[in-house]
């Protein structure tokens, strides 16, 4: 397994790795109708991921014999201070989850917002995923919890605070 800068290349990787995690994670936390309209859109996310994440530059992808099988995406902290990083998604397919492919992403892209000047880091995750348990294992705190559109949901998302 390796972990890399994502290309345009890997869109269709990337956009499988996305829709099938929401898939597996969210059944049951956000309501049908939004997880089949991200299914039924993914040629239309295809294109858009192609165009921009060689351009954006902040998606990491692990791979496995050639298919990606893990994606992570950060940058600066979208509602938070300047100097704020924020890890934007993580997501593992579940056939490979419980193998230490999110923690490897997840400590690279700590690492490279630690290289552009961050010295903390947030993460927001919908308060009924199990994935928070993720983050506090992480040494993450959850600092507030907000409410957040999903696909047209509201929910509540515990926010995360990590020192870097």
């Amino acid at each position: 397994m390796i972990i890399r800068k994502a290309k345009s290349a890997d869109a269709k990787g990337i956009i499988e790795v996305n829709t099938k995690t929401w898939i597996t994670t969210y059944s049951g936390i956000i309501p049908d109708e939004i997880l089949e309209k991200k299914k039924n859109s993914m040629d239309e996310s295809i294109k858009k991921c192609e165009l921009t994440v060689e351009k954006k530059d902040n998606v990491l992808v692990a791979e496995e014999n050639n298919s990606i099988i893990g994606i992570i995406s950060y940058g600066k902290a979208k509602a938070i201070l300047d100097d704020v990083g924020e890890v934007y998604s993580i997501y593992v397919l579940k056939e490979y989850q419980g193998k230490k492919i999110g923690e490897k992403l997840f400590l690279e892209a700590q690492k490279i917002l630690k290289q552009k000047g961050y010295n903390k880091m947030v993460v927001t995750c919908i308060k009924e995923n199990p994935s928070n348990g993720f983050y506090l294992k992480m040494n993450g705190k959850i600092i507030d919890v907000i409410k957040s559109n999903i696909g047209g949901a509201e929910l509540e998302e515990n926010l995360i605070m990590f020192d870097i």
